[in-house]
């Protein structure tokens, strides 16, 4: 495989993903559109949107100046007035950019009357023409284009495109996958089917092509097995379009990505970035899923790397990673790869949720900190002290211990036995929960299990680690239940987690007829914090009595400090300024110091 001179080396950097927010309106959610760029403009074309009523229509072209994050939809001009030039509706084409004009080809559509067209015509959207201008190449009886398809690809050797695979249907309603591969010579506009030698790829569609120098990457898609059942692929194939021969790489890796369809695959550098797409699965509603896991080939040594947040062993993608999808499109800028738009399966709605999301996986050199120090965690090389947790022993680093907590900071510095033994006693704290908490304070990420959030953030309130505690927060927020929220209030009071606190608070006073029938209503909930969810029950519903009610909740300290003050004046036979107090302004017996005289209604 010869790479084209542009493509070089990463050095390993590490891919992160980055929330765009595009500006001005958006375009409709959809599946099967194509994302093309010319220059640094992301040209979004076709594709099928369903609504809320089941009505379908393909949205129009829509365009995204990466540089400004603008997004407009411009009113396209015809070449030829006195004939149609415009495209009609589809999804599943394929489009590829030479120079200043996108080629669209094929695709399908299902008509009015839910018949199922499936097309081979060329369309050419020139971008240079302010609006962009429509043209439709006149075809030739002697040079008839490829038959019919969609699921098929497209990619750009020169100033050629090239086509391969697809799918459509027979006369019998029987899905017929292709492999033939097609050459289209723009500066002609003729086509021509090369001979191809070696072993081909088998039938398929829904899989991705990329262009690297002057060979076609092949990966995945879907086609048959033996017994003409259908399967989704994870091969690869490479063809030479100088000989246009096909060849099969030996991989220089174990790791191999899941079978998957209707997946991007995007080249930077020397990097192909695969995205998203739909794979089998036995257990799941319908028997497929689709993933948001980015795979990565590196085309040089033709290994591959899944760079999956999720994954222990394997190297993380920083930020938060997209909704999984498929049928979605790619288009890259410079190092940053455009995810646009897809669909996925949801159960709870029994149907597809279309997206219209452009996410941005950027793909430059980053730091390689957090990876960099994960190599070191619970690692006994050059470590020079050890953690015991749980009868258990854990290599550790002083350096990263005293910089990254307070806690073992001053216990490290400050002439204590565990400094000069090189040896930890850690009680109090599980082992598993532990080991969270020192992958944290290793790489400043952490992936735990939702049910060790309260354990994580007790340990990390007692070890003084505030960003952890933060996102032990977070996640405990997200899995809150009337039955659990009882056990959390009470831990959250005792962690002094405000924010947490205030969370609970609103779901009890939210959910309070299915919170109060708990056994851990009043179990769990001590006296003080009783009183606080009543008082929110109460200004729930007498809202005008706000001011009053917070004055209510300050008040059991205020009056403690009054009752004690009263209790040393009559000690000593005068209150503070002087005057006896009556036994009136004595507190009163039957009620314990600090606690209102009467409650607030209840609700």
């Amino acid at each position: 495989l010869t790479l084209s001179s542009s493509c070089s080396s990463s050095g390993g950097a590490m891919p992160r993903w980055i929330q765009s927010q595009p500006q001005g309106r958006p375009r409709q959610s959809c599946e099967g559109h194509t994302a093309s760029v010319v220059e640094r403009t992301l040209y979004i074309l076709f594709g099928k949107h369903e609504d809320e009523n089941g009505n379908v229509f393909c949205p129009p072209l829509t365009m995204l100046d990466t540089d400004t994050m603008m997004l407009c939809t411009p009113v396209l001009e015809q070449a030829n007035a006195r004939q149609r030039m415009t495209p009609s509706d589809r999804e599943g084409h394929s489009a590829a950019v030479i120079e200043d004009r996108i080629y669209i080809f094929g695709g399908t559509w299902t008509d009015l009357e839910d018949i199922t067209i499936y097309l081979n015509d060329l369309h050419i959207l020139s971008t240079s023409s302010k609006p962009p201008t429509w043209s439709r190449p006149p075809r030739t009886p002697s040079n008839p284009p490829p038959m019919e398809r969609e699921g098929h690809t497209a990619v750009v050797i020169g100033r050629s495109m090239v086509i391969f695979g697809g799918t459509w249907v027979d006369e019998d309603d029987a899905s017929r996958y292709l492999n033939d591969v097609h050459c289209l010579d723009t500066g002609r506009n003729w086509w021509s089917r090369p001979d191809t030698l070696g072993t081909p790829p088998i039938e398929r569609e829904g899989h991705s092509a990329c262009a690297v120098g002057r060979s076609m990457l092949v990966f995945g898609g879907a086609g048959l097995d033996v017994e003409e059942r259908s399967i989704n692929l994870a091969d690869l194939f490479i063809l030479n379009t100088d000989t246009w021969t096909w060849q099969q790489p030996q991989l220089g890796s174990d790791v191999l990505p899941q079978e998957r369809r209707y997946h991007t695959a995007s080249v930077c550098d020397s990097k192909m970035y695969v995205f998203g797409g739909q794979y089998y699965e036995s257990t799941a509603d319908l028997h497929f899923e689709c993933d948001n896991i980015v795979s990565c080939l590196d085309v040089e040594n033709m290994s591959w790397e899944t760079l999956n947040m999720s994954w222990e062993t394997l190297s993380r993608i920083e930020g938060q990673a997209p909704l999984r999808r498929a049928c979605h499109a790619a288009g890259v800028v410079g190092k940053n790869v455009y995810i646009v738009g897809g669909r996925y399966w949801d159960i709870s709605e029994d149907d597809y949720i279309f997206m219209n999301d452009i996410q941005l996986l950027d793909t430059s050199p980053c730091s390689s900190f957090a990876p960099d120090w994960r190599a070191y965690f619970n690692n006994p090389h050059l470590s020079d002290i050890e953690l015991r947790v749980d009868g258990r022993e854990i290599p550790a680093h002083r350096v990263v211990l005293a910089a990254r907590c307070e806690h073992f900071s001053r216990m490290l510095m400050s002439g204590m036995k565990e400094a000069e033994s090189g040896f930890v006693e850690i009680s109090g704290v599980r082992h598993e929960v532990f080991m969270s908490l020192l992958e944290y304070l290793y790489t400043d990420v952490v992936d735990f299990a939702p049910e060790l959030a309260l354990d994580l953030l007790i340990a990390a309130d007692r070890f003084g680690i505030e960003r952890l505690k933060s996102e032990c927060v977070r996640s405990i927020e997200a899995s809150l239940s009337t039955s659990s929220v009882c056990c959390v209030f009470s831990i959250a009071d005792q962690q002094c987690a405000h924010e947490l606190k205030q969370v609970c608070l609103h779901f009890i006073t939210s959910n309070f007829p299915d919170v109060i029938r708990t056994n851990e209503f009043n179990s769990e909930l001590s006296r003080d914090l009783l009183n606080e969810v009543h008082f929110a029950m109460a200004n729930r519903h007498y809202p005008d009595k706000e001011a009053r009610l917070e004055r209510a909740v300050a008040a059991p300290a205020e009056r403690t400090a009054t009752a004690r003050m009263r209790q040393l004046s009559l000690r000593g036979g005068s209150s503070p300024s002087g005057s006896t107090a009556t036994p009136s302004e004595r507190p009163s017996r039957g009620r314990a110091a600090g606690l209102p005289r009467s409650s607030p209604p209840s609700p």
